[in-house]
């Protein structure tokens, strides 16, 4: 089973998101990725955060496990805040970067992102256990878009 890590973060103002606009997609996401060998889940959201938004965050609280049957993964979700670091204009996997209210997130949006912050605002003491089940046309599409997406970057020297 693979397993991601992503992160909410809080802006200071306690009223916005972050987040990134996907190089690969267009659309906009979490800041989030692969865990690497030998990293916690909570290293890994700090990683994948800064290296697509380009801002150093410091974990307060885990919201939960996501389990995704349909992909054979899990995603572990945790909310943050930002300590230092500057927004990037762009990076390989980021178009750009921004700070958006919940209730008026971009349009083009990545899957179950709307549910994660809702999630993290909402989660309590205990973290949340989660079994998240995609149409399987969104599955179909997704996998055909990462498969364009692996030869793109194969092309280009980028994997």
């Amino acid at each position: 089973m693979r397993s991601f890590a992503t992160a909410v973060v809080i802006h200071e103002d306690g009223e916005r998101v972050l987040l990134h606009q996907r190089e690969d997609f267009r659309w906009w996401a979490l800041p989030g990725g692969n865990i690497e060998v030998g990293e916690s889940p909570g290293q890994a959201a700090i990683r994948e955060t800064f290296e697509e938004t380009g801002y150093q965050i410091e974990i307060d609280k885990f919201v939960g496990k996501y389990y995704r049957p349909q992909l054979n993964d899990v995603r572990f979700i945790y909310q943050g805040w930002v300590i230092g670091g500057d927004a990037i204009q762009r990076g390989l996997e980021t178009r750009q970067v921004g700070w958006y209210n919940p209730d008026k997130l971009p349009a083009a949006l990545a899957p179950s992102v709307r549910e994660i912050i809702k999630d993290a605002q909402n989660v309590g003491t205990e973290p949340l256990s989660k079994e998240v089940r995609y149409p399987a046309w969104q599955i179909h599409v997704g996998k055909t878009l990462i498969w364009f997406r692996n030869i793109r970057n194969r092309l280009q020297g980028r994997v």
